[in-house]
């Protein structure tokens, strides 16, 4: 008998009638107190500063949520053209750690693209691990990347959910979101 077969849809814990989407808000608004949201001088740069010492799951729900925003407001080019990117090595990894491989995928080929081209707009921090995933990636145009990860994993948000969910202790410091 192999592994059970990934979940594609969250459910909430019985008990819990709360929403994937209620969890990312109230996780996101911990992580806007977290980095000074409101305060004068906030910038994304200062709040993946600020979250590095943060438990992970923090970090990555961040570093996913303002590259979703980017990228389909604006594609890649809105999202190498502001700081957000510099979380582009973590959301990388949170969308690949949760399942959401298309997304991942296309993030990953994106950096690789930018790179290729001379990498001046790129504010992602690339170490090792990035690296050697960047070396096996395809490159290709930013466009054509834009479609393949807003079309690929479109249950990305249940995906990253059930990861942060199964992970809680490891990524949060604690059992239960």
């Amino acid at each position: 008998m192999g592994p059970p077969a990934p979940c594609t849809e969250y459910r909430p814990m019985p008990g819990s009638e709360e929403s994937q989407d209620a969890i990312i808000r109230r996780l996101m608004d911990e992580v806007r107190s977290m980095t000074g949201f409101s305060k004068k001088g906030w910038s994304y740069s200062r709040a993946f500063d600020r979250l590095l010492d943060a438990p992970k799951g923090y970090l990555w729900l961040f570093a996913v949520c303002v590259a979703n925003s980017d990228i389909e407001n604006g594609g890649f080019a809105q999202y190498f053209d502001n700081s957000t990117s510099i979380g582009a090595g973590h959301a990388y990894r949170a969308l690949k750690a949760a399942g959401a491989s298309n997304r991942a995928t296309a993030l990953l080929r994106a950096v690789k693209s930018i790179r290729e081209k001379g990498g001046e707009s790129l504010k992602c921090e690339v170490d090792d691990a990035l690296a050697a995933d960047l070396s096996g990636a395809e490159s290709g145009e930013l466009d054509d990347i834009a479609r393949d990860y807003s079309s690929g994993d479109r249950n990305w948000e249940a995906l990253l959910i059930l990861h942060l969910t199964e992970y809680s202790q490891e990524l949060f410091g604690r059992r239960q979101l």
